[in-house]
């Protein structure tokens, strides 16, 4: 198993792969390096995988030339595997049919072939008699049989390999999952293949508790405990998949019961401090935002969120027909980014009609909020993903006191502190912002139909100045 080094007068991390023990007796030393061409760490894991099996390959020419008998065997025992699989079963009574003779031969063709290469030794010029074997010679004829016995293994008993279940699950639980449930999963996933691909694990058989342990410590080393609970839990739904998709027949529990603390960071023992929280903004941060923000386009974006509680995200997503002006005023359809509880429909304040007035004055083209016209993007998901990244970018370079603290869903965290401070209760709150109301009776029993959502967004109170910033940006000092 290679791993990226840095040896001392190097600039570049390498590759470090520990060679066969019986290729170290030839080249005359116990390991190869091989370059990864940067002296960046991170560069150089990206690199890992494929430099990694460029390597192999090199291990795997140098002991083909060095040892060719060995490729001769492994060929012999290929050709004699085939001969078993299409082998007639029938035997007579009494009599061993031609099957069970090749799996005999199989089966004991790793063992005859480390025999040999030791009786071979016994009858060359450089054994004397008497003497006991070398190391060397003992261990490439333990070699040979441990490689075929493995191969025979593979070949008579194949085993489930790790990217065969990924892939399988994929295909019959991709389309069942939200595309943020989905990219969860995914990111698990290719955090855990770039991790077996550095370690050499390909079957599903190779992942034991410790092997799970060893994945977290070395890929969340320093992360919370939260986001590695998300991963296992994610890892545990693609191994769960192997019992129910027929590829083992008991479930596993490698990826059950870990229990990482979730305040916690992985390695360090480190508690999340509450300055570490995300914090919501203040009305000082939101008259920064709505003054500043450059184009005007984002303060509007911040505007919506802040009057209908929805992630920027939502708010960027908005076409002209989830806007609906009803009876009793604006209401907004928001379209969610992650459960079906998400997909709500949320009244605005009769307060903010001015700002809802403008806003709908000229419904032109696909989009409330047009950004970037000229720009083409593959899907409207990376359209979204990229205006928010520019949102967060343009809010950072405004060096708002508590900036480091704040994010996209500091204006929603605005909007359920003050529904809060107004004693709006908890489940309706959960039903404005799309959470789920994990509660037996609110949750289960009732879907909120009856809530009087109106009733509880005009309880939603900022500030005078605070209010006309948000419908026309006036200040009234």
């Amino acid at each position: 198993m290679g791993k990226p080094v840095k040896r001392p007068g190097k600039n570049n991390y390498e590759i470090q792969y520990p060679l066969p023990q019986k290729l170290r007796q030839v080249m005359r030393t116990s390991a190869i390096y091989r370059s990864l061409g940067t002296a960046d760490l991170s560069t150089a894991k990206k690199l890992y995988p494929v430099r990694l099996a460029e390597v192999q390959a090199e291990v795997t020419r140098l002991l083909a030339k060095h040892f060719p008998d060995d490729q001769n065997v492994l060929q012999e025992l290929q050709e004699l595997i085939t001969a078993y699989k299409n082998a007639d079963d029938h035997a007579e009574p009494d009599t061993f049919s031609e099957k069970d003779i090749l799996l005999d031969l199989v089966s004991e063709w790793g063992t005859k072939q480390r025999l040999k290469r030791i009786e071979a030794f016994k009858a060359s010029p450089q054994h004397k008699a008497g003497e006991p074997l070398p190391v060397a010679i003992r261990q490439a004829a333990n070699e040979i049989q441990v490689q075929a016995e493995n191969f025979a293994n593979d070949a008579l008993n194949p085993r489930t390999k790790i990217d065969t279940i990924t892939e399988s699950w994929r295909k019959a639980n991709g389309p069942k999952l939200s595309v943020s449930t989905r990219e969860e999963y995914e990111r698990a996933i290719k955090r855990f293949s770039d991790w077996c691909a550095r370690q050499q694990i390909e079957y599903y058989d190779q992942i034991t508790r410790r092997k799970v342990r060893e994945f977290v410590e070395e890929t969340y080393h320093g992360k919370m405990g939260k986001t590695a609970n998300l991963s296992l839990s994610g890892l545990r739904g693609v191994w769960k998949h192997a019992m129910t998709g027929g590829f083992v027949e008991e479930k596993s529990t490698v990826w059950d019961d870990h229990e990482y603390p979730d305040h916690i960071r992985i390695g360090t023992g480190e508690v999340k401090a509450e300055a570490d929280e995300e914090a919501p903004f203040s009305f000082g941060d939101i008259e920064t935002l709505l003054t500043k923000l450059d184009p005007p386009l984002f303060a509007d974006v911040l505007r919506l969120s802040l009057v209908t509680g929805g992630r920027s995200a939502e708010i960027t997503a908005l076409e002209w027909e989830h806007i609906t002006k009803e009876d009793d005023g604006y209401w907004v359809s928001l379209p969610g980014t992650k459960t079906k509880s998400a997909r709500r429909r949320v009244p605005v304040p009769t307060t903010f009609e001015p700002l809802m007035k403008r806003l709908t004055s000229n419904r032109t083209g696909r989009w409330v909020f047009p950004f970037y016209p000229k720009l083409v993007f593959e899907t409207d998901k990376k359209r979204h993903s990229y205006i928010n990244k520019e949102f967060n970018r343009k809010r950072r370079n405004l060096n708002m006191p508590n900036g480091k603290r704040q994010g996209l869903h500091s204006a929603r965290r605005t909007y359920i502190e003050l529904l809060e401070g107004a004693e709006v209760a908890v489940g309706t709150i959960k039903l404005l912002v799309g959470h789920k109301r994990h509660d037996i009776t609110i949750g289960r029993y009732t879907k909120g139909h009856y809530v009087d959502l109106r009733s509880a967004v005009e309880k939603l109170h900022f500030p005078e100045d605070t209010c006309n910033r948000i419908n026309c940006g006036l200040s009234t000092t």
